[in-house]
C-alpha cells in the first residue's frame, strides 16, 4: 500500500522513515563552530563524516543544479554521528570573557593594578582594560590569554598587593574605581561557578536573607540581586507589620528585661535610634521576620508586640 505525501511528510518528522528534522544538528554545529571556534574540518573528522555534509548541515541548505535547496532533514546516522561527537576544551578555540572579566574586576578591587596584571600576563595593557570592561572581545577570549589570566588571578586572589610592589596610592585608585563600578573582590567568587554566566557574587555570605541585607547595610557593600529582592519581599510584607505593631508593648517588654535601647539594638544589629522610633511609634519593623526576632530576644509571644493596647 502506498503511503500519501502527507504521511510521509509526517513519517520523516517523527523519524520513521530513517530521517530527523535537522534542526537541532544544525544548532550544535553552529555553536561547535560559530560559538565555540572548532573547525568544521575537525567536526567531521570527530563525527566520521566527509566535510561537505558537515558544510552543509551547518548552512541549512544544499545547492543542486544552480537552485539552492534548503536542507529540512538528516538521515539518523548522521544525526547520531553529529550529536554524539565527543570534543574537548582543547579543542575549543574560543573562551568565553564573562568568567576572565569577573576575575580581572575582582583584582582591581583588591587593589592590583593593571599594569602588573599585564606584565605578568604578557598581554598588551590597552588589552586587559578591554577584556576587564566587556568590551571588543564578542564575549570570547583566546584560550592560550584564557590561561594566562587564570593563572595570575590564582596566584593574586589571596595576595597582598604590596609584596608585589603596589603602592599604597595605587591600592586605593584601584579600590576607588573598583568599588564605584560595583565589581565584585576574589572572595566573593566561587571557583567552580566564576564562569557561569547564571552566577551571582555572595558578598556577605548570607545574601538572599535578611541577614545579608543588613550587611550590605552595615559594611555598605553593593545590595546584590538576591538582597535587593529579599528587600522587595520585606517592603510588600512591611503592611501587615505596621497595622498590628505595639510600639509601647516593645518599651515594657524590653524594660521587664532588663535591656536598654542600645543593648536590644545590638542583639537585633540595627541602630538603637531604629528602636527608639519603634518604641515611639515613628516606624515600625518592615519584615514579618523582624518581629519575631523581636519575640525571641524578648522572650515573648508575638501577640504580646502586634495587638494595639485598648
Amino acid at each position: 500500500m502506498s503511503r500519501t505525501q502527507a504521511e510521509k511528510r509526517y513519517l520523516r518528522t517523527v523519524g520513521a522513515l530513517g530521517f530527523i528534522p535537522q534542526g537541532p544538528v544544525r544548532r550544535r554545529l553552529r555553536h561547535l563552530h560559530d560559538t565555540l571556534g572548532i573547525p568544521l574540518i575537525l567536526i567531521a573528522q570527530r563525527a566520521g563524516l566527509d566535510g561537505e555534509t558537515v558544510k552543509r548541515h551547518r548552512r541549512g541548505y544544499y545547492v543542486e543544479d544552480g537552485v539552492r535547496h534548503e536542507q529540512k532533514f538528516c538521515c539518523a546516522d548522521t544525526y547520531r554521528a553529529i550529536m554524539g561527537a565527543k570534543f574537548t576544551s582543547a579543542d575549543v578555540s574560543r573562551f568565553p570573557s564573562v568568567g576572565i572579566r569577573r576575575r580581572l574586576q575582582a583584582l582591581q578591587v583588591a587593589g592590583f593594578n593593571l599594569a602588573l596584571i599585564a606584565g605578568m600576563t604578557g598581554i598588551d595593557y590597552r588589552e586587559v582594560h578591554r577584556v576587564m570592561a566587556g568590551k571588543g572581545s564578542r564575549g570570547y577570549v583566546h584560550p592560550d590569554r584564557a590561561r594566562a589570566y587564570i593563572a595570575v588571578y590564582e596566584k593574586l586572589e589571596n595576595a597582598r598587593p604590596e609584596d608585589f610592589g603596589v603602592s599604597v596610592s595605587t591600592q586605593g585608585q584601584c579600590r576607588t574605581r573598583g568599588r564605584k563600578n560595583g565589581y565584585a573582590p576574589p572572595h566573593c567568587w566561587d571557583p567552580d561557578t566564576i564562569d557561569d554566566p547564571e552566577a551571582v557574587p555572595e558578598w556577605t555570605g548570607a545574601c538572599g536573607t535578611p541577614e545579608g541585607l543588613r550587611i550590605h547595610y552595615r559594611d555598605k557593600i553593593p545590595t546584590c540581586a538576591p538582597c535587593l529582592a529579599t528587600r522587595e519581599q520585606a517592603r510588600r510584607e512591611a503592611g501587615s507589620c505596621k497595622s498590628g505593631f505595639s510600639g509601647s508593648k516593645l518599651r515594657r517588654a524590653r524594660e521587664a528585661r532588663g535591656m536598654s535601647i542600645a543593648q536590644l539594638g545590638e542583639h537585633l544589629g540595627v541602630h538603637e535610634g531604629t528602636v527608639y522610633y519603634w518604641e515611639t511609634g515613628r516606624s515600625a519593623p518592615r519584615a514579618q521576620e523582624r518581629v519575631s526576632q523581636l519575640c525571641a530576644i524578648l522572650g515573648v509571644p508575638e501577640s504580646e508586640l502586634t495587638e494595639e493596647d485598648a
